[in-house]
């Protein structure tokens, strides 16, 4: 729990709740019918969401990371399948599983959200040091405004 008591914990803990309102808003509002290119950015969301938490909490091996993000995945499309099977199909809703082929991208891209999370920090980028690229550091943003 003293994780969640830091900043970092509780921003960690409030994007979690965030993605998981997301996904259910979208689901009751039917997004992912009228926008089914929403599906893919959301796992690359959470797969890079996910692989910054596990990070944050102590977890440095890349495979442990790349095989936590997966595992979790799939379990993610077990629920969605438990879903279709339990209430979707019997109810006439619209089911969130579309195929294997559904599954694989979806896998692929909790992944490859993970992969630019962990390429990042190989890198040394964290937020600090992205806007620091981007923006400069604030006395150099002070001299450009002077001049």
């Amino acid at each position: 729990m003293r994780y969640l008591n830091s900043n970092k914990g509780a921003v960690l803990a409030g994007i979690a709740i965030l993605f998981l309102a997301i996904c259910a808003l979208a689901s009751y509002m039917r997004a992912y019918i009228a926008m089914p290119w929403i599906d893919l950015p959301l796992h690359f969301i959470f797969g890079a969401w996910f692989a910054a938490a596990l990070m944050y909490y102590g977890y440095t091996r890349w495979l442990s990371i790349f095989l936590f993000v997966l595992l979790i995945g799939t379990a993610w499309e077990f629920f969605e399948r438990g879903y279709d099977i339990y209430v979707a199909i019997p109810n006439g809703i619209t089911p969130a599983q579309h195929g294997w082929s559904d599954t694989l991208s979806d896998s692929l891209v909790n992944v490859f959200g993970a992969s630019v999370i962990l390429v990042a920090r190989r890198l040394g980028l964290n937020g600090v040091t992205l806007l620091q690229y981007t923006h400069g550091t604030p006395d150099e943003r002070g001299s450009a405004e002077e001049a």
